[in-house]
């Protein structure tokens, strides 16, 4: 210890800084293997678990073979006329091998980047939604799309029509698009 006036000065040992840097080149490049392997059992374990569990039911896991063979449910939509239908057939078919609870469709919108949603809860007085189809089964519906432009007028701007519609599972299957006109 030296003394200076009002100020004391104490001697520390200097530490090497070559026994510093040893012990960070094999720690840092450790460090980021751990970071690296944890992120990654996270990230599968986020993505397989989607496909795994049953988001309807939670905890449930799904069979063997209903991870195998999943149904399969293909939607298109067609116009009456090319531009500014009046009517959309809708056609469902399961084209899997086991069968499937549908539920109701839900009818898009879409102009521009807005889009509006519809779920069709009955069709001429009758609710056929939740629908089970066997394989192979088909089902055919017509749309007047003249009562969703008289209960909301802006529709009638809408460009482009899809459907989605899911399983009691919890599995979306989408339509393709179709276009009502051009703008």
């Amino acid at each position: 210890m030296i003394n200076c006036g009002n100020h004391i000065m104490v001697n520390i040992p200097r530490i090497p800084l070559l026994a510093i840097q040893e012990t960070d080149s094999y720690l840092l490049p450790a460090l980021k293997m751990i970071l690296i392997i944890a992120l990654i059992g996270y990230l599968s374990f986020y993505l397989l678990r989607t496909r795994i569990y049953k988001r309807g039911i939670p905890g449930r896991k799904l069979t063997f073979s209903e991870r195998l063979i999943p149904g399969k449910i293909d939607i298109s939509l067609s116009g009456d006329r090319t531009s500014n239908p009046s009517y959309v057939m809708m056609v469902v078919r399961n084209t899997g091998k086991r069968e499937v609870d549908l539920n109701a469709p839900i009818l898009i919108f879409r102009r521009w980047r807005s889009k509006r949603m519809f779920r069709v809860l009955s069709i001429r007085e009758s609710d056929i939604y939740p629908m089970l189809m066997d394989p192979g089964q088909e089902s055919v519906v017509n749309i007047s799309l003249e009562q969703f432009y008289r209960d909301v007028p802006e529709l009638r701007r809408a460009c482009r029509l899809s459907v989605e519609m899911k399983d009691d599972t919890g599995r979306k299957f989408k339509s393709r698009t179709i276009r009502l006109k051009w703008l």
